[in-house]
């Protein structure tokens, strides 16, 4: 007999795992409800070009790990890919469905499956579940600091306390051109230390090249110019605008970053910051039911796009359960 398995990439849900995920994907609805997020679903796929357009074309997502799908009939000459994340979907519904002629900011929420062709390793999965939140009609900074608060309490009610969440800039069209051209003038003099991925990144998007773990160049990336010296006017005092004020926040510096966590108490001084990639957290959990496990979690940064705010809350894994 056949020894049929799960694909490579991805994973049965058993009946003794589903409890840790329906007690997160209950706190995620229930928290979008809370916070004005409508519910909505887009297709699993899409046309490629909604991605490769949306997310960015020499992004690792749509040059190494778009999962594309190959059509069986001739006569269909489109090409299609499956979501790797939610943002690039909802934005086309805005669009196509007209939702700018509603009251703005739209507020939406999504939670389902996503999809990566990434070598699959551990806690990295090529089907994965995502919660993502999108506010689009508002270029304010109080929406991006509802965003982050929103994402806090996630962890915080999820049984994290000590979670750090780091608030970054990323600048918008008009000062990001100008901090391309500081990363790709400091690391160019040096191109013969970059691997041929870094050197790819040199040319199409340098501040990837901060992404690296090569050891060999970490002092060029130590080095590297801040974008928080590269900000314009408009995104310095947007950023400064969306520092967490709420009362549920207590933030400190943690060396060019504000991180803002559970465990402090004390209001930090305005800090420039830098672009840290989203942070894995690994923890166990405990149901009422005494089902116990573990899973990780990624926290990613809100971006500014347009008017439009996002933010993937959540992309978590159970590992185990009732250890």
């Amino acid at each position: 007999m056949p020894d049929y398995r799960a694909p490579r990439g991805t994973r049965d849900l058993l009946p003794d795992e589903r409890p840790a995920w329906e007690r997160l994907e209950t706190l995620a609805r229930d928290l979008a409800r809370r916070y004005g997020y409508a519910s909505m679903e887009t297709p699993l796929f899409e046309q490629s070009d909604v991605f490769e357009r949306g997310i960015g074309a020499s992004t690792d997502v749509v040059e190494k790990e778009l999962f594309r799908v190959s059509p069986s009939r001739g006569e269909d000459t489109e090409r299609w890919a499956l979501r790797p994340e939610a943002t690039a979907g909802i934005v086309r519904a805005y669009v196509q469905h007209g939702l700018q002629t509603w009251p703005q900011p739209v507020r939406v929420s999504l939670l389902g499956p996503m999809f990566r062709y990434d070598r699959p390793q551990a806690g990295r999965f090529r089907q994965f579940w995502q919660w993502d939140i999108e506010a689009i009609g508002d270029p304010g900074p109080a929406v991006d600091a509802e965003i982050i608060e929103l994402g806090h309490r996630f962890y915080r009610e999820a049984g994290l306390p000590d979670v750090d969440v780091l608030v970054n800039s990323i600048g918008d069209p008009a000062c990001r051109p100008a901090y391309h051209d500081a990363v790709r003038a400091h690391f160019a003099p040096h191109a013969d230390r970059l691997a041929g991925v870094e050197r790819e990144r040199l040319a199409t998007n340098p501040p990837r090249l901060l992404d690296s773990k090569d050891p060999d160049i970490a002092d060029l990336i130590a080095t590297a110019p801040d974008i928080a010296d590269h900000l314009c006017a408009a995104c310095a005092d947007h950023f400064a605008a969306v520092r967490p004020t709420s009362r549920c926040w207590a933030c400190r510096t943690v060396g060019s970053e504000v991180s803002c966590a559970a465990s402090t108490t004390t209001p930090a001084p305005r800090s420039s910051i830098t672009a840290p990639e989203p942070r894995a957290s690994s923890r166990r959990w405990a149901a009422a039911d005494g089902t116990t496990g573990s899973w990780s979690c990624w926290a990613a940064s809100p971006r500014r796009a347009s008017g439009s705010r996002s933010g993937s809350i959540a992309s978590c894994l159970p590992w185990r359960t009732r250890e």
